[in-house]
């Protein structure tokens, strides 16, 4: 059984480090003026992505809110709108920034130019701009939101529309094996061919091939079962991915929440740091919902803690 417990945290952990993922959402324009278009015409801006990743959705920074709104992306091809690359579905439009989802995801390649745009069914849409760069507009397409598989463009001016794409950037990879027998019910022996893993198991792994023995010793009644830990720390991660909590924020938390339970084995304290931690992070990238999420998490640990005691 403890064979299967160390086998399953080990298999989770690398899961975990192998689909690390961070958002990152590139921005254009910004909020020196608004202007509108003409219903049903397409206007396109260039945008360059920071980072290679999936696109989840493309948003618009509207000055007022009168209307039905819709974005995509294209491809550049010598500084025009080319190709159709995704597309949202029309969307009732709401004043300040509102994000429309891509439902094609296609890819974004890190240094490579795209055009990403809007159109809206109403003429008296505004839309916050800075001066600059030209943007693209195509003729009134009727639907509004029936983009061109490629686009083509009647006119251009000099107005940088403040939008944004959001996507997934991949971040780098790691990959670990391992290995483990169980000798005795008293004793166990582990070998690791990966890394050294600090555990909150009595055992030891080593990052060279060896052997080691140890007595385990029943955890006290203030003190928490080391298979019940690692559940509450399996239970933790699907939480967070169950509220789409970004991965790299997980992966954080999870690693805090370890390594002081390892330290104190106690889930209150860990809980503690843990919290603190996550705050930390929300404030840090100003994903504060994110924050309250993985705060909140404490509490079913908390009462986990309670029951064991009194059990």
């Amino acid at each position: 059984m403890k064979t299967i417990n160390l086998l399953m945290t080990l298999l989770v952990f690398t899961m975990l480090i192998l689909s690390i993922r961070a958002q990152t959402t590139d921005t254009i324009g910004g909020t020196n003026g608004n202007d509108n278009n003409q219903a049903g015409r397409q206007c396109m801006n260039l945008i360059t992505a920071s980072a290679s990743g999936t696109l989840q959705s493309i948003g618009i920074n509207l000055y007022n809110n009168p209307s039905n709104i819709a974005v995509a992306i294209y491809s550049d091809t010598g500084g025009v709108p080319d190709a159709l690359l995704g597309n949202s579905i029309g969307t009732a439009a709401t004043t300040g920034w509102q994000d429309l989802t891509i439902p094609q995801a296609p890819s974004i390649v890190m240094g490579t130019s795209y055009f990403i745009g809007w159109v809206s069914d109403s003429s008296i849409t505004h839309i916050y701009y800075n001066n600059g760069e030209d943007c693209y507009i195509s003729g009134a397409a009727t639907p509004y939101n029936n983009w061109q598989s490629t686009f083509h463009y009647t006119g251009q001016f000099g107005e940088v529309f403040n939008l944004r794409m959001t996507y997934e950037a991949a971040s780098s990879t790691t990959t670990s094996t391992s290995t483990s027998t169980t000798t005795s019910t008293s004793t166990s022996t582990s070998t690791s061919t990966s890394s050294t893993i600090s555990s909150i198991t009595s055992s030891t792994i080593s990052s060279t091939t060896s052997s080691t023995t140890s007595t385990v010793v029943p955890s006290p009644l203030t003190t928490i079962p080391v298979n019940q830990g690692r559940s509450a720390g399996i239970a933790l991660l699907m939480f967070n991915f169950l509220n789409d909590v970004p991965y790299s924020m997980i992966l954080i938390e999870v690693l805090v929440f370890m390594l002081a339970l390892g330290a104190t084995r106690r889930i209150t304290y860990s809980i503690t740091v843990t919290a603190f931690a996550a705050l930390f992070l929300g404030l840090l990238s100003g994903d504060y919902s994110s924050a309250i999420i993985l705060t909140v998490t404490a509490i079913p640990f908390m009462a986990w803690e309670l029951f064991h005691r009194k059990h």
